[in-house]
């Protein structure tokens, strides 16, 4: 739980907004600011108005699965990171790579983690993106040692 808390930070510059409207964008922010306070549940719930809203961003999907998480829902949050994942290639976004990997991490299963990872940092060497260059080639390296 710890960890969730300390990589909230890096999360706030995920990027992907809500997409759609106003009200799908309201949504977003609200959810993360939910995740961001530990209230997991409204995270949940402001994330799922932002899915109905726009159903085709990565950022609800992925703001849901970390609130899952935090939550101990571990078969829904997969399902989720993995929609994020899905929605983001589209959008040309790796680092949702980046998310799960960490979930497959936190959950022992490291060779999946380490796959996320690769690809994760694959998209970094391509599009750097600042705040998750260095975090990137860390996980993947201390989840590869592990």
């Amino acid at each position: 739980m710890r960890r969730l808390a300390a990589l909230l930070a890096l999360f706030a510059g995920c990027g992907s907004s809500g997409g759609g409207g106003t009200d799908a964008n309201r949504a977003y922010r609200e959810a993360q600011e939910a995740l961001q306070d530990g209230d997991f549940e409204r995270a949940v719930a402001r994330a799922d108005d932002a899915i109905k809203a726009s159903p085709a961003s990565a950022g609800p999907y992925l703001v849901r699965g970390k609130a899952r998480q935090g939550l101990g829902r571990l078969d829904p949050a997969e399902a989720d990171f993995s929609l994020a994942v899905e929605k983001a290639s589209s959008e040309g976004k790796p680092i949702y790579h980046f998310w799960r990997g960490l979930f497959y991490s936190d959950t022992g299963r490291q060779e999946k983690a380490l796959a996320d990872y690769d690809i994760a940092c694959e998209g970094q060497m391509r599009r750097p993106v600042r705040e998750y260059f260095i975090e990137c080639f860390r996980q993947r390296a201390k989840t590869y040692l592990a």
